[in-house]
């Protein structure tokens, strides 16, 4: 199954909340409002240009109160830091919805380097969703190592008698020298009991 079966929804809305941040900056471009006697016509013909910066046209008298002649600037607000929070929260539930965590994926990092236990706590997600993966695809890369050399021996004269191998699977996180040279000195400063070898 997928890692986002179930998550349909979420993303659906994420793709809601991108394409209101897209139409929001189409619709917030700077518009210029100017009056009738400044627009330009073609044999006497007028018409919309989606694209032009100066397009809105005042029909007024010339000098009706003083406003006529003046040219507006229409510069409508992008509300980019609502979209974008909202994007990061949908983002963080599809993430966890999945199985993972955010930090696996970047989000959330403070900057700081963390040891190998303070990692795994925090990517304890991850790292769980990982093992359960590893112990499906386990056997199937065992069968799929025994065919090869099945196939191997019968087609190209392999003499290598086929034999399904052990997988094992690499940790995701390595660990840090430091932290294992300090495990290792504390085993050995640690008193024996009795009856240990």
């Amino acid at each position: 199954a997928s890692d986002y079966s179930g998550s349909e929804t979420l993303l659906a809305t994420l793709d809601e909340v991108f394409t209101s941040l897209l139409r929001d900056i189409r619709l917030g471009r700077g518009r210029i409002l100017v009056p009738e006697v400044f627009l330009s016509k073609d044999s006497g013909r007028e018409w919309f240009d989606a694209n032009a910066e100066a397009f809105v046209k005042i029909n007024s008298l010339p000098g009706a109160g003083g406003a006529s002649q003046e040219i507006t600037i229409q510069q409508f607000e992008i509300r980019t830091r609502e979209h974008i929070e909202a994007a990061t929260e949908l983002i963080h539930r599809i993430i966890s919805h999945a199985g993972y965590s955010p930090q696996t994926f970047g989000l959330n990092i403070s900057g700081e380097a963390e040891s190998g236990t303070a990692l795994r706590m925090r990517e304890r997600k991850s790292i769980m969703t990982a093992g359960a993966k590893s112990e499906r695809w386990r056997p199937v890369l065992r069968d799929i190592c025994y065919l090869l050399l099945a196939v191997d021996r019968l087609h190209t004269g392999g003499t290598a008698a086929p034999e399904r191998p052990n997988v094992s699977m690499q940790d995701s996180i390595i660990p840090d020298i430091t932290e294992t040279a300090r495990s290792i000195e504390m085993l050995l400063h640690r008193p024996f009991e009795a009856g240990e070898d």
